[in-house]
């Protein structure tokens, strides 16, 4: 019964993410309520499993050291939901955001089954991880270049060289580019989520541990928060373009730089 809490937890927070990932592109209302609401049948459901823990257990439920990722979502939700309270429609803006999170930790949570390493290094979801590490990182190197063409475009727009490499061999408007370079963080975003929950539910099913400590993966949450901040930062200040283009490109150097530092 507890096991499928966690489980139906996590296909919710997933099912939810995926909604709101595809609302991040086209911005259609409906997108944003409905998962908006699968959203709260994931954060109710982790209410019912701590409930049934808390009885069955008679005290707080967090035992071991599986259980820190899943009470952090807990906790994730109750604050989002209270300044939601506060703040209403604006802060639903970032339900994508706190669903991508929240997806992560409880994956990391799922009940264990035994398995010999060697045999763990071929499971599906390892590899899944490694292809969307890759991924991500082939996007964001696009971004970065997309963003660099952005920066010299807009450079010799407002020096008026119309002779310019980038003004007369690209047929393409300083506008396009902000869209594509925006449109590339929501993918960079998304497939560093996929990256992160393919691992945790490697590591939780297969080998009975979490990264939360491990270096290499460390690195993808700090990757994952920073473009989840970019792109929502995008959707409450669409007039600072400028400001997204520059953080891209920071953002780029940061990442290429954790994958070697941590030889991922």
């Amino acid at each position: 019964m507890l096991e499928i809490l966690v489980i139906a937890s996590l296909i919710f927070y997933l099912i939810s993410s995926i909604i709101l990932w595809i609302y991040l592109f086209n911005r259609k209302t409906v997108l944003k309520k409905i998962g908006f609401s699968a959203l709260g049948i994931g954060y109710i459901t982790q209410i019912i499993y701590i409930g049934i823990r808390d009885i069955k257990e008679k005290t707080f439920y967090i035992s071991t050291h599986s259980d820190i990722p899943f009470f952090l979502a807990f906790i994730l939700m109750t604050i989002f939901y209270f300044f939601v309270f506060l703040y209403k429609e604006k802060l639903k803006e970032l339900s994508s955001f706190v669903s991508t999170i929240n997806t992560v930790l409880v994956a990391l949570t799922l009940p264990h089954t035994y398995i010999k390493d060697k045999t763990s290094l071929k499971n599906i979801w390892f590899h899944l991880h490694i292809i969307f590490s890759t991924v991500s990182l082939g996007l964001i190197i696009f971004s970065f270049i997309v963003a660099l063409i952005y920066f010299f475009l807009e450079r010799d727009l407002k020096a008026k060289n119309l002779n310019s490499f980038f003004i007369s061999k690209l047929s393409i408007s300083l506008t396009t580019i902000q869209n594509l370079v925006f449109k590339t963080n929501i993918l960079i975003f998304i497939s560093l989520t996929l990256s992160l929950v393919a691992s945790s539910i490697w590591v939780s099913v297969y080998k009975n541990t979490h990264w939360l400590t491990q270096p290499r993966e460390f690195g993808l949450v700090g990757m994952l928060i920073y473009y989840g901040i970019l792109v929502h930062l995008g959707l409450f200040f669409p007039q600072k373009k400028n400001l997204q283009i520059k953080t891209t490109i920071i953002g780029a150097f940061i990442s290429v730089f954790i994958f070697v530092f941590t030889k991922h």
